[in-house]
């Protein structure tokens, strides 16, 4: 799996990164990262309504600059709207 996204960017707006080369950890390369780290990591199944959080992660539907929940614990989490497997379609947190 690729463990991230690269493009340029401006410089200089304020949230861009300072050397215009930006990149963003995919999903796959965030749940290792985490797992390696703490016995248990979760995704939410909803997603904030906002238009950087995609509800759909299939190709040519993630904005560039996309944002998810992900929860990583010590303990099991028992919660109906966390799951351990990155969804290819999430719901709008109500």
């Amino acid at each position: 799996h690729t463990d991230h996204t690269a493009w340029q960017e401006d410089a200089s707006i304020a949230s861009a990164a300072v050397s215009g080369n930006a990149c963003r950890p995919t999903r796959p390369w965030l749940l290792e990262k985490l797992t390696d780290l703490f016995e248990h990591v979760y995704f939410a199944r909803t997603q904030p309504l906002h238009n950087e959080f995609p509800t759909a992660w299939t190709p040519g539907a993630i904005p560039r600059s996309p944002r998810l929940i992900m929860i990583a614990s010590r303990t099991p989490i028992e919660n109906s709207l966390l799951v351990t497997q990155a969804p290819e379609v999430y719901d709008y947190q109500q």
